[in-house]
């Protein structure tokens, strides 16, 4: 998340400098509060992370479907690490186009995305933990396990968006190359600690050559996993489960993408975005953490998967529209409130999927999710970013109010 709020204020600070013509980043720390100029940035910043993103999310389509599979036959250390080894690179190319700052270099930022994607990105790692999860825990213990490594997401996302606001706003000075440094320390660290101190959770296939990791029946077992023929209308509940999956993932995608330049328009700086961010992470981690688990165990009979599904798209729901409908920082500052059940959504969708396949296909059907989820983010970066570039001038939430509307869709597949 630090990483991403750099570059996103990088990116905002480049077309800046374009914009006014100048060779000085501090510009446009001071240039007021210019209404106008500020959508035109806005909306061309929002244009740029589209095709930032879309590179990312296309790319890591078929990597991560190949990484599921794999992982079920040859262990998950391997997959999981190989995200963190194209960052290293990614950095080393954002730390380029940042001491060349004045320069024309989107193509590096663009060729970090496809760094990312091709490694299968961030999903690729969520999937592989959660299938590490699903093979070290019992079915009894699973999805509590899961809403904890769920919740790990948050406490992450927190503290990378606060590390990201205390950069940007006391230390860096448009330096940005530093902070990339620090999240390429971060990732050394993390590879580390994968090999170091992470024990495998599957035993290694003896048959694990070059030309099986790159078979095609990889894809094919994954496919198999999701449309073959089960008993008691299996089938149609993966099927349904998976279309809510990439609805939940929708709602993810859209502000990730658009929500740093919808509050700019609220004259927001970046720091105050990365604060806000954070903020919404621990709201939504500390519900993960506290609050699902202890209704959990109190009410078991009323906390099913499907209950804590519902519970999750009511609160995606709720918080999209009135997020949608802000106009103040103080209303945008009361959207956390409704979003505190959002994330309930795929810990349930993921223990519902883990117990309607059999233990040899928990890799391929998480990989298949991770899969649909780049998917319908490459889709929702195009789509909702071209919403909001014509609407920024008279409804600039339109696209969270839209994407609100699929919400309710899987909160009625649900019930």
């Amino acid at each position: 998340m630090a990483e991403f709020t750099l570059v996103q204020d990088l990116v905002y600070t480049k077309l800046c400098m374009q914009k006014l013509n100048t060779s000085d980043s501090h510009v446009c720390n001071k240039r007021g509060n210019n209404a106008t100029l500020v959508k035109e940035i806005s909306t061309s910043e929002a244009l740029t992370i589209r095709y930032y993103l879309a590179i990312m999310n296309f790319m890591a389509i078929l990597p991560t479907l190949y990484s599921g599979s794999i992982s079920d036959h040859f262990g998950r250390r391997k997959p999981m690490s190989v995200p963190f080894i194209a960052s290293i690179f990614a950095q080393i190319s954002f730390i380029v186009c940042s001491l060349f700052i004045e320069q024309n270099l989107f193509g590096l930022i663009y060729f970090s995305a496809f760094l990312s994607g091709i490694s299968g990105a961030t999903i690729n790692i969520t999937a592989n933990a959660f299938g590490y999860i699903s093979d070290i825990t019992s079915v009894e213990k699973r999805t509590f396990r899961i809403i904890i490594l769920e919740a790990m997401l948050y406490v992450g996302g927190f503290l990378g968006y606060n590390l990201a606001a205390l950069l940007l706003e006391h230390v860096l000075e448009q330096r940005y190359e530093y902070g990339f440094l620090i999240t390429l320390g971060i990732y050394i660290v993390t590879l580390i600690y994968i090999f170091a101190y992470l024990d495998e959770s599957r035993e290694e296939s003896r048959d694990s050559t070059l030309r099986s990791v790159v078979d095609c029946k990889h894809i094919i077992n994954v496919l198999k996993t999701v449309f073959r023929k089960r008993v008691a209308s299996r089938r149609t509940k993966i099927l349904l489960l998976l279309i809510c999956s990439g609805i939940s993932i929708m709602a993810i995608s859209i502000q990730t993408s658009l929500l740093f330049a919808f509050l700019k328009n609220l004259n927001w700086k970046s720091s105050s975005y990365a604060y806000y961010s954070g903020y919404q992470f621990v709201v939504n981690g500390a519900s993960l953490v506290v609050i699902l688990p202890i209704a959990c165990k109190l009410f078991p009979s009323y906390f099913t998967d499907t209950f804590i599904g519902m519970l999750g798209f009511f609160s995606k729901a709720a918080g999209l529209i009135v997020l949608g409908l802000a106009n103040t920082t103080a209303l945008v500052f009361m959207c956390p409130l409704f979003f505190i059940f959002n994330e309930y959504t795929m810990p349930s969708i993921r223990s519902m999927l883990s117990k309607l396949v059999d233990e040899s296909e928990r890799g391929k059907i998480f990989a298949f999710v991770a899969s649909t989820q780049n998917l319908i983010q490459f889709l929702s970066n195009i789509i909702y970013a071209a919403i909001f570039a014509a609407s920024v001038n008279f409804f600039p939430g339109l696209s969270f109010e839209i994407v609100a509307a699929f919400q309710i869709v899987a909160f009625c597949i649900f019930t």
